[in-house]
């Protein structure tokens, strides 16, 4: 949990944490290694009863310290990405301790710094930062909504608010009959300037799963979705 929250973030942790002592260890524990080797992240999910809530504690290790941090998640999964390059010269590791939230932790000195906005009901599942660490992709939902994909300035990360650089609000109108749906996230390209993502499309009111590969583009200021033909990483 961070240092400075806002009072109702507090409120609502700690009653999360009440309701977190009285959960069930399922014994299921999940090791989540970084690409480097060196950090880690054992997932342990926890549930109230039988076909209930899970919720979800996550201790992350370095095998260079004895230093471990804990993050108690409202909900059984648990996204995250490593950063293990960035202009701040620190890794760190992206993640959401909150359904509704972004929370980075300084990989180096072990502290926790989360970001969430009471007003705002995206849920974030799929995080991916640009290979330069200049952009964060978040990939989430609001209920009742489509799917979405937003972009934020990275460049500062433990700096809350980010600065939205762009949303992807999820359906591209390929032609006449055929609707384009992002999935879920691939990566960045090369470059760090594309986003690549896997589609579902519909077509004739029914929507089919695909392993179609389609882009988000940044041009002019914003992202958009381009379904030609597979852009040249190597140029």
């Amino acid at each position: 949990m961070p240092d400075l929250v806002p009072d109702w973030y507090c409120d609502k942790r700690n009653m999360m944490k009440d309701a977190y002592d009285l959960c069930v260890d399922l014994r299921d524990d999940l090791i989540l290694e970084s690409d480097c080797g060196v950090y880690s992240i054992c997932s342990i999910p926890f549930d109230f009863s039988s076909n209930t809530w899970y919720y979800n504690k996550c201790v992350i290790s370095s095998k260079n310290t004895d230093r471990t941090v804990e993050i108690i998640r409202n909900y059984g999964n648990f996204p995250y990405c490593w950063v293990k390059k960035h202009k701040k010269r620190r890794k760190y590791l992206v993640c959401a301790e909150d359904t509704h939230g972004i929370t980075v932790v300084d990989l180096s000195s072990g502290k926790v710094h989360t970001w969430i906005d009471e007003d705002d009901d995206f849920w974030p599942r799929e995080f991916h930062v640009s290979p330069d660490g200049s952009t964060l992709a978040v990939w989430g939902s609001v209920m009742g909504e489509l799917d979405k994909i937003r972009f934020y300035d990275f460049t500062e990360p433990i700096r809350f608010p980010y600065t939205l650089k762009g949303e992807f609000d999820g359906c591209f109108h390929a032609d006449d009959d055929v609707y384009r749906y992002p999935d879920h996230i691939v990566g960045w390209d090369m470059k760090g300037t594309n986003l690549r993502v896997c589609s579902r499309y519909e077509c004739d009111n029914e929507i089919y799963d695909s392993v179609i590969e389609d882009y988000l583009v940044y041009m002019d200021g914003q992202y958009i979705f381009d379904c030609s033909e597979i852009i040249d990483e190597t140029t």
